[in-house]
């Protein structure tokens, strides 16, 4: 800290550990379950992103590739509203 100003290492040397650990995920709510559906939904949605990115878009393979058969894959994407068409070049 030079005089008046905070900063940035300052801060982080003061918060310790427990700030760099809730960096990681978002915890919208002190209920358990809420954070817990909130964190899923949003694996959910980055790993058929993924999945769907990787394999330019062709449902099949990508769950294939994910050890899930098509339809769960598929009810995934429509929970989403993410559409294969968007990864395909």
């Amino acid at each position: 800290m030079r005089g008046d100003i905070i900063l940035p290492e300052t801060i982080k040397d003061k918060l310790g550990e427990s700030a760099k650990r809730n960096d990681a995920l978002p915890i919208i709510s002190p209920v358990f379950s809420t954070s817990r559906e909130h964190i899923l939904n949003l694996f959910e949605e980055q790993f058929l992103v993924d999945q769907l990115s990787k394999h330019r878009g062709n449902v099949t393979a990508a769950a294939k590739a994910s050890k899930m058969t098509r339809q769960n894959f598929h009810a995934l994407m429509k929970k989403y509203n993410i559409r294969a068409e968007r990864f395909r070049i």
